[in-house]
């Protein structure tokens, strides 16, 4: 396998195979992860996705496999409700102490490694005093739950005033020394309005490489490819433009239209990979640089299905 295709590709996937579409029972779908871990493509494998509310039942669940000795189970947990800031702000107190008990339950045997939660509408309409008051009481309630949650991600909506949101929330994320904070990007959904314009989700994925805060996307990302799906009855985005594109934007200082062309291409054979190097037309951006920009800016994205994305690789030969 080239190289290149591991670097952009490695804990790149974070399993949410309890949501839709798949919505596998959460027994089910632990023991699919359990599984996945030991696989020969555990390299591509990140975090478990599941609700705050669902720590405790997974304790039934997975105990037994909390209980082996291998590495830490990873988790990204979903957390807060709500437009109104006060109200979310109670909820998200609630799961921060479900995620400080699961951690006192079983130790060095799970690490929640990052919080998702929808950033309060009411928010995006305000001004940066206002985010960055609701930024420190967010994380005063979090205090003791952050022995091993480094990163919030806050989801804003792509829709067409993406670029002010994710300038606005990027700016007042950015250079915060008292916790790691993200955007979280939803690139699909049930109905084909879901799904992001290129546009959007290149203004957003700019807005964090300028101000090097870290992204996490979701939904709609099955395939490495973008492509037209006829469940969804629309243009899906691939996992590669979007990890790629954000690696060959960030080391060629593209523009929000340059990285839409990347975004936007559905022929996978524009894109090659080899040992040094990942190949866009007339772009390429090597290994280490890859590297570098999954591991600070893009970071991973939730999927219901680990096979899919494996399969469709395997069938391009990729994999």
């Amino acid at each position: 396998m080239p190289s290149s295709l591991r670097a952009l590709l490695r804990d790149v996937v974070d399993y949410a195979g309890f949501f839709p579409p798949a919505g596998l029972p959460l027994r089910e779908a632990f023991r699919n992860y359990a599984a996945y871990r030991r696989s020969d493509d555990a390299w591509m494998l990140g975090r478990f996705v599941c609700t705050a509310s669902h720590l405790a039942p997974l304790d039934e669940a997975a105990s037994a496999l909390f209980e082996e000795n291998t590495p830490p189970f990873r988790f990204s947990v979903l957390a807060g409700r709500g437009d109104d800031p006060a109200a979310f702000l109670r909820e998200l107190e609630h799961d921060l102490h479900r995620i400080r008990q699961f951690h006192r339950r079983h130790g060095e045997a799970v690490r929640v490694e990052a919080v998702e939660m929808h950033l309060p509408a009411d928010l995006l309409t305000g001004d940066t005093a206002t985010l960055n008051e609701f930024l420190r009481d967010m994380l005063a309630g979090a205090e003791d739950a952050r022995r091993a949650t480094p990163a919030f991600f806050l989801e804003i909506p792509l829709n067409e005033q993406a670029a002010r949101h994710a300038t606005f929330v990027t700016g007042a994320l950015a250079g915060r020394d008292e916790a790691a904070f993200g955007l979280k990007l939803r690139c699909g959904g049930p109905v084909p309005a879901d799904h992001p314009a290129p546009d959007r989700l290149s203004d957003a994925v700019l807005a964090c490489l300028r101000q090097d805060v870290p992204f996490k996307a979701t939904a709609g990302l099955h395939h490495p490819f973008r492509r037209y799906d006829d469940d969804a009855e629309t243009m899906m985005h691939g996992f590669v433009n979007l990890f790629g594109g954000a690696a060959l934007a960030a080391e060629h200082d593209l523009s929000a239209g340059e990285l839409r062309r990347i975004l936007s291409d559905d022929e996978p054979d524009r894109f090659a990979f080899d040992d040094d190097t990942l190949h866009w037309q007339d772009l390429s951006v090597s290994s280490e640089a890859l590297r570098r920009v999954r591991r600070s800016v893009a970071l991973s994205f939730g999927s219901c299905s680990f096979d899919e994305p494996r399969a469709d690789l395997r069938a391009l030969g990729l994999l």
